[in-house]
């Protein structure tokens, strides 16, 4: 049915309107509208008693809020998971290679180095633990550091924290016995120069600070991203050059020798 036929007709409708107009102008004294008038202002009520129903009527389907948010929330618990499993993992590696170490070789305690230093070793370890757990079992409590970052990039630092995990094996495999819980040298080190040590003088110290960063990236926090950037400082500039000073009255020369040829915490560009 047209939608004008629910009306009167235009005819009818400019007459009317052309009455009444008449009537109005008579009691106030002004001008009587023609019938072309009329029609042409009935046309323009009738018109535009539909446009609310046309526009309606064809507006596009929008994707709810909902289903976007249950799908940012799957995939938040996909990077959670990712954090744990490597966590874990790296926690687990280095468990059993450092407990065989004191098992098999000399094992010097924490305390020796200072009841100082050992303080902050926990106070730090406690702070990245409480973190660590915070992010993955009730992110919320650290929404307020959320980076917002991009998929792609948070996907490409599950890559990385993933491949972490070997290259700690690696490592520790590499040093054997002569891991140390301290920066202080154990009579029975020896010095090794192969597997990542060929090219990095600290590699277990390099990868740690690459997965922590892995991890700060893929949880999208820059709480998380503060660790690394932290841990980079003390480690180039209060622990390596105290670790250094030891193994160079254990070894002198040699360790001078095997210094000026590899890197710190990244391979040496030069030769």
């Amino acid at each position: 049915m047209h939608e004008n036929s629910l009306l009167p007709g235009k005819a009818e409708g400019a007459q009317g309107m052309a009455c009444l107009g008449g009537r109005v102008a008579v009691k106030y004294g002004m001008r009587t509208p023609s019938a072309q008038e009329a029609e042409i202002y009935a046309f323009g009520v009738t018109q535009s008693a539909f446009e609310p129903m046309k526009s309606s009527s064809f507006s596009a389907p929008r994707l709810p809020n909902e289903y976007q948010r249950l799908s940012h929330m799957s995939v938040d618990a996909i990077f959670r998971t990712i954090f744990l499993l490597v966590f874990l993992s790296s926690l687990v590696i280095s468990g059993y290679h450092r407990k065989r170490a004191r098992g098999s070789g000399e094992a010097i305690p924490r305390r020796a180095e200072g009841s100082l230093a050992l303080l902050l070793r926990m106070a730090m370890a406690l702070l990245v633990a409480m973190s660590f757990f915070a992010y993955i079992f009730a992110p919320r409590w650290l929404s307020w550091s959320d980076l917002g970052l991009p998929l792609w990039l948070r996907w490409g630092a599950a890559i990385l924290a993933v491949a972490c995990i070997p290259a700690f094996w690696w490592v520790l495999v590499s040093i054997g016995d002569n891991i140390s819980e301290t920066v202080l040298t154990k009579s029975t080190h020896q010095l090794v120069t192969h597997g990542p040590y060929r090219w990095i003088r600290h590699p277990l110290y390099a990868f740690a600070l690459l997965e922590l960063l892995a991890l700060g990236l893929l949880a999208s926090s820059w709480l998380l991203l503060a660790f690394p950037c932290v841990g980079a400082v003390v480690f180039r500039w209060v622990v390596i050059p105290r670790e250094e000073a030891n193994l160079i009255k254990a070894f002198g020369n040699q360790y001078e020798d095997y210094k000026a040829r590899t890197g710190a915490l990244l391979p040496r560009l030069r030769p």
